[in-house]
């Protein structure tokens, strides 16, 4: 039961992430990650190259809030949220809802 749970919380959060609930903006309740660790590549007018560390990096993870009280720590975002950045970069950026539902 606990698994459908948490299923049915990663769908709801991945509803807010894509703005499909225009009640909790993304942008208020979810502050994305920074990198550990910032590359900067080199670039030259005439050639184009590729960052390989853009594809490892997702920009789909956040950053959990610090808690101080009890009953904010077992609330939904912070619950949530912490789940959401252990998931697959496959399923995190599914097209849409049904997608998600499917993976």
């Amino acid at each position: 039961m606990s698994d459908v749970r948490k299923y049915l919380r990663l769908v709801f959060l991945f509803k807010v992430v894509e703005g499909s609930v225009p009640a909790i903006p993304p942008e208020y309740y979810l502050i994305p990650q920074r990198p550990k660790r910032a590359v900067r590549v080199r670039t030259f007018k005439d050639h184009i190259t590729s960052n390989i560390l853009d594809s490892q990096v997702t920009d789909k993870c956040f950053r959990v809030p610090p808690s101080k009280s009890e009953p904010y720590r077992h609330s939904f975002f912070l619950r949530t949220i912490t789940d959401w950045n252990h998931l697959e970069d496959d399923i995190v950026d599914a097209p849409s809802s049904e997608a998600f539902l499917e993976v």
